[in-house]
């Protein structure tokens, strides 16, 4: 088993689940891949699978935003299940260096008001990434995962209410693990 492998027990649902999520057949029968090019900017381009009844919504971007993406996140791409009002965001930032992605995930989630419940290191579809769930001041939670892509930190997050969370943890998951820039 992985280092970063963990095991839920009976008590306590395993709330950022990031193996044997679902079976190939599962995925075949309930997922479709979802692919974007952000901004029209080849250099983010991506891809992820989410449950087939989920619908990206259009992002619009200011040009004055994408001059302060070293101050600002910057939004990428949204994916929402209205049904169940979860949603998967996709955001950057731009930076200078090699980051440490958990202070620097820390200082971010500090810095927005969040509320650290629980963290993984891990390697995803090839990158590392600095996994955690949040707790939002209204009380939601937050699967963000961190990941460094050149110049960028990419934050790609999944919340819902803390009720629906953990039915929707596995779907969660399933975005997070099989994300993956520039295919």
């Amino acid at each position: 088993m992985p280092a970063n492998a963990k095991t839920a027990s009976a008590e306590k649902p395993d709330l950022l689940p990031s193996q044997n999520l679902v079976s190939p057949d599962q995925i075949r029968q309930d997922f479709v891949r979802m692919e974007f090019t952000p901004l029209g900017n080849t250099k983010l381009k991506m891809f992820f699978l989410v449950p087939k009844d989920w619908q990206s919504k259009a992002i619009k971007v200011s040009k004055k935003a994408l001059l302060e993406d070293r101050e600002r996140t910057i939004p990428l791409v949204l994916v929402t299940n209205p049904k169940d009002n979860a949603r998967i965001e996709v955001s950057y930032v731009r930076i200078s260096g090699k980051a440490d992605l958990k202070k620097w995930a820390l200082a971010y989630l500090a810095g927005n008001g969040l509320k650290l419940q629980e963290a993984q290191p891990g390697t995803f579809s090839g990158r590392k990434v600095f996994d955690t769930l949040a707790r939002t001041p209204p009380g939601d939670l937050v699967r963000l995962t961190f990941s460094q892509h050149h110049d960028r930190i990419i934050i790609l997050a999944g919340s819902t209410s803390a009720k629906a969370y953990p039915k929707l943890a596995r779907t969660l998951g399933i975005a997070t693990v099989s994300f993956k820039m520039n295919p």
